[in-house]
């Protein structure tokens, strides 16, 4: 489909359709441009954010929401979510291409943990993350998420975490 014929279907999702696959397909192309020049994703997340945000912006596939792990759970690592309609249920994806840094130990870091934030997270968002770089998110997923990255419980609610952020967009 052309630009023009694409058009309809695209704006905001007028459709309610399931953008699922829409998007892994966006986030797997930018990780393969990545993956031609580097297999080293360490910092590399900004840029990759950045080129997906605006590719599905730009599209109006769906909502993004920067999430800057940093300000959350002070690990240097950014993130995005999906949000979108399908149906009538409101769909949240998380979108993190570049997760596989968190499967190695590196040995360069002086303060190593004893787990891996691979070994903490859920199987199947670990599967997916690896497969897709995209896996669906509520509010005990992303719990879960944050608490693989350290020994302490992060209890921050997803809708309230996303509800701040709207009022911040609408606002700038």
């Amino acid at each position: 489909m052309g630009a023009f014929q694409n058009f309809p279907y695209c704006l905001y999702n007028l459709r309610k359709e399931d953008v699922t696959p829409r998007i892994r397909e966006i986030v797997l192309e930018e990780r393969k441009k990545i993956e031609t020049k580097t297999t080293d994703f360490t910092g590399l997340c900004k840029y990759i954010a950045y080129a997906i945000e605006e590719r599905l912006t730009k599209n109006h596939i769906c909502t993004c929401y920067w999430v800057d792990l940093n300000n959350i759970i002070s690990v240097d690592h950014v993130v995005l979510i999906a949000e979108f309609v399908a149906g009538t249920e409101l769909k949240r994806l998380l979108i993190d291409p570049t997760y596989k840094q968190f499967t190695v130990k590196d040995e360069r870091q002086l303060n190593k943990p004893k787990q891996l934030p691979c070994e903490r997270l859920d199987k199947n968002i670990l599967k997916n993350l690896l497969e897709f770089g995209v896996s669906d998110i509520d509010n005990e997923a992303f719990q879960n998420y944050l608490n693989s990255f350290g020994t302490y419980l992060c209890e921050i609610n997803l809708d309230e975490y996303l509800k701040e952020r709207k009022i911040g967009k609408r606002t700038q």
